[in-house]
């Protein structure tokens, strides 16, 4: 279960910048991933408050962002600019979305966010394991490990 939060944690962070008239997808792509991933952060704290003391700074910086260039390429490659196109409209929509609890997140996750293809240039790109060290680093994963607190993160909405 904890490799499901995970990945709906870094789900978010795949990041592109375009060279072919799309200037500004990777600043509504930062923008987007930094409050999806804040909302995400926010529902785990409000769900196991203790977890504020081992959030992750999930900002980017050049590594994400390099990331973020070969996951563009492959999205590029495999979709052209729609499957671009479509990646940013979903996540800016989801980004927007309130987090009532992390079952229905997962279920509700737009198939552009969420497919084979973005899941795949996340991990062989190098996205999943940043975000993965920063929240290793952090003390998260440790923290999801402790005894009770995957099921208040995964209880039902009150």
């Amino acid at each position: 279960m904890r490799a499901l939060i995970i990945s709906a944690l870094i789900a978010t962070f795949p990041g592109f910048a375009f060279a072919d008239g799309h200037a500004d997808a990777l600043a509504r792509l930062e923008a987007g991933t930094e409050k999806m991933t804040n909302n995400l952060l926010d529902f785990y704290v409000s769900r196991v408050p203790s977890l504020e003391d081992v959030r992750p700074d999930m900002s980017w910086d050049a590594e994400f962002r390099d990331a973020g260039q070969c996951i563009l390429d492959g999205l590029d490659t495999d979709g052209g600019t729609t499957a671009v196109a479509d990646y940013l409209a979903a996540l800016e929509e989801f980004a927007d979305a309130e987090i009532v609890n992390f079952t229905d997140m997962t279920t509700q996750m737009p198939d552009a966010l969420s497919s084979n293809v973005v899941l795949g240039l996340s991990n062989s790109c190098g996205m999943i394991r940043i975000g993965t060290e920063r929240m290793v680093a952090s003390g998260l994963n440790d923290a999801f490990a402790q005894d009770g607190v995957m099921q208040k993160v995964l209880a039902p909405a009150e």
